[in-house]
């Protein structure tokens, strides 16, 4: 008996009430994903931010020294050096010692000696070799010296220079450089470098001398010039009506009233202005042709501004400096002629006495 196949309906499962949750939830779980990944792309970014970031100074690596050791040997002809005066040692120290300075060389070593091919017979040719702690040192301020100076290099022996680690020459020791000597054993080599290294400073203090005899004499020309401008001016009188009327070469004294201390009284425009009216003259004119004394602290400029009449005691105060003078004012063999100055800036008051011979 057949069997009849039926086709059996998938049953419908009821919609869930709680789906509305569930697609919050798959929702909330993709957002929080994403959130996760930008916060690991924050993370990362920063990080990688990090490592290109320059380290703080206490934390950089330190630089490589390429600097160390070394030694400069210098080659002279011997045959060469033969033709200068002394020993060739001597000669090819000075030679050096002439193209650079002992500064430069300070605390280095000095050696020479003939070079092992000298010894073996095969050249000619002594060392000067430069030992110091910096091969730097030597490449960049000692070997241009040598190789710019045209004399050493004309006795010199090829290969005129060679820089290495070590020394590779059978040299003598000569001593250290310190303050323009060679300290050590010394030798005809240090001897030749003492020798013109003492030459450039005598040079030099000579060119230091010579400059400054140059400029005394620019200096004494200025002033020559400049006395010679002021010789040729004339003389213009701010306040005319002052002047005595006495030319400058009848001048005989000069006396100067203030209630200061004196000590900068002529360099008051106004006690100077009123004096140099008077007389006609500058007042370095004036202090050549007759001798100026300061009377200090006197009220005698004050006296004559309020009563107009040259009081006793000013008498008496000249004439303990110059009583000739004065005596012979008095009886009227002399001219005198009184000025007063007042100078508002300061409250310094004064008089101007000034004697003239008639005849």
């Amino acid at each position: 008996m057949k069997v009849k196949k039926t086709k059996r309906r998938a049953k419908r499962r009821p919609i869930p009430e709680n789906i509305g949750n569930s697609v919050c939830g798959v929702w909330h779980y993709v957002i929080a994903m994403a959130l996760i990944m930008q916060t690991q792309f924050e993370v990362t970014g920063t990080v990688q931010k990090a490592k290109n970031a320059p380290l703080p100074n206490n934390m950089q690596p330190a630089a490589v020294k390429t600097d160390r050791p070394g030694v400069l040997s210098v080659r002279f002809d011997i045959s060469k050096l033969n033709e200068m005066s002394g020993s060739y040692g001597f000669a090819s120290g000075k030679l050096i010692g002439n193209a650079v300075p002992s500064e430069l060389l300070e605390g280095m070593t000095i050696s020479d000696g003939d070079s092992r091919a000298t010894l073996e017979g095969r050249e000619y040719v002594c060392v000067v070799a430069i030992s110091a702690d910096s091969i730097n040192t030597l490449r960049d301020k000692i070997l241009p010296r040598i190789l710019a100076d045209k004399e050493l290099n004309s006795y010199s022996a090829a290969p005129l220079t060679n820089i290495e680690d070590f020394l590779t020459e059978p040299l003598v020791s000569d001593g250290i450089v310190r303050n323009g000597k060679i300290i050590g054993p010394g030798g005809w080599c240090a001897k030749g470098f003492e020798d013109a290294w003492a030459n450039a400073k005598k040079a030099e203090a000579a060119k230091a001398e010579k400059e400054k005899e140059q400029e005394r004499e620019k200096e004494q020309k200025r002033a020559e010039a400049l006395a010679k401008e002021q010789n040729s001016k004339t003389f213009t009188a701010v306040n005319p009506r002052l002047s005595s009327n006495y030319p400058l070469d009848k001048l005989l004294r000069v006396f100067v009233f203030t209630n200061g201390s004196g000590q900068e009284v002529l360099s008051c425009p106004v006690a100077c202005g009123t004096l140099e009216d008077t007389a006609g003259a500058y007042l370095k004119d004036i202090l050549k042709s007759a001798q100026t004394d300061i009377i200090a602290r006197s009220d005698i400029g004050e006296t004559l501004m309020q009563s107009g009449a040259f009081p006793e005691n000013a008498w008496e105060k000249m004439a303990e400096i110059d009583p000739n003078t004065v005596w012979s004012a008095k009886t009227g063999a002399v001219k005198t002629c009184v000025r007063t100055f007042h100078n508002p800036n300061t409250g310094e008051k004064g008089a101007a006495v000034l004697f003239y011979n008639k005849s």
